[in-house]
C-alpha cells in the first residue's frame, strides 16, 4: 500500500503522514508545525516497530492518532501532550475525513503488525469458529440443530 493522508490543525499546521507498504512517515509542514515541533524534518518508523496505536476521534474537541514504539516516551495526558509529541498527529479540521483516515491508517497497522490482511483474518475467524462449534457439537454442549442453524450463518 501506498497512500497520503494529510491532517489539518489549526493550532499545529498541516501533517502529512505517508504509509510506503512497511513505513509510516511523519511530514510536519508550515510555520506553526515548525513552532509546535521544532526544524526535525520527516520522521520515518518501520511500521513492524509500532507496538499499538492510539486513536481518539475529533469531534468537540482535536482528534489524534498516535504511533507507540518501544523504548518511546507516550503521552499519558491526552490532547495537550499529544501536541508535542512527535509520534502524534493531531486534527481537528474536516473532522469526518480526518477520523476516516485516521481510522484507516490504524487498521492498515494492526493488521500488517498480525501478519494478515483483514479478508484473509475473517476469513481465518471464519473457520476457526466453524472448529469450535464442531467441537461444542461433538462434546454435546449443542446439538445437531444448533449446530447447523449457526454453521448456515457462518458460511454465508
Amino acid at each position: 500500500m501506498e497512500k497520503e493522508y494529510v491532517f489539518k490543525n489549526l493550532g499545529v499546521g498541516k501533517t502529512i503522514v505517508r504509509i510506503d507498504n512497511n513505513k509510516l512517515t511523519i511530514k510536519r509542514k508550515g510555520i506553526r508545525s515548525a513552532l509546535n515541533y521544532g526544524l526535525k524534518g520527516e520522521k520515518t518508523i518501520m511500521i513492524n516497530q509500532i507496538s499499538a496505536v492510539q486513536f481518539k476521534k475529533s469531534g468537540m474537541a482535536a482528534g489524534y492518532i498516535q504511533f507507540i514504539i518501544p523504548g518511546s516516551q507516550e503521552n499519558k495526558r491526552g490532547l495537550m501532550d499529544a501536541l508535542k509529541d512527535e509520534n502524534t498527529v493531531t486534527f481537528n479540521m474536516n473532522a469526518k475525513v480526518a477520523n476516516a483516515n485516521a481510522q484507516e491508517i490504524k487498521e492498515y497497522i494492526e493488521n500488517y503488525n498480525s501478519g494478515s490482511s483483514s479478508s484473509k483474518a475473517v476469513e481465518e475467524d471464519k473457520y476457526d469458529k466453524l472448529k469450535k462449534l464442531k467441537d461444542l457439537l461433538d462434546a454435546g454442549v449443542i446439538d445437531e440443530k444448533e449446530f447447523k442453524g449457526e454453521k448456515e450463518k457462518l458460511l454465508k
